[in-house]
């Protein structure tokens, strides 16, 4: 089985991991970040079995092979005046192109 988790570097993606490989380790992980690469933060995440992409780019090779999908990415803006466009485009056009690739693959 092929799981791909997108927004691997978030709190919940990297529990989801860490869970995953310690459940089962014939599970074939491949992480997507939009921005940076994907590190590692708790212990028992062995990276050298994940595969890495990152941005919108390489979003449809993130998900093209995947069985199951978890999209845990998201943006947040916790200042004073939010950036609209920012949140408009990885909270709504993020999630409609991870749909439309999703749907193609």
């Amino acid at each position: 089985m092929i799981v791909t988790v997108l927004g691997a570097n978030s709190l919940l993606g990297q529990h989801l991991l860490q869970h995953i490989q310690r459940s089962d380790r014939s599970v074939q992980l491949i992480t997507w970040t939009h921005s940076g690469a994907f590190e590692p933060r708790l212990p028992e995440i062995e990276a050298s079995f994940v595969e890495r992409f990152n941005g919108f780019d390489a979003l449809h090779k993130a998900v093209h092979r995947s069985d199951l999908v978890f999209n845990l990415h998201e943006a947040q803006d916790l200042s004073l005046f939010p950036r609209d466009a920012l949140l408009l485009l990885h909270n709504v056009d993020c999630e409609l192109l991870i749909l439309i690739v999703c749907c193609l693959a």
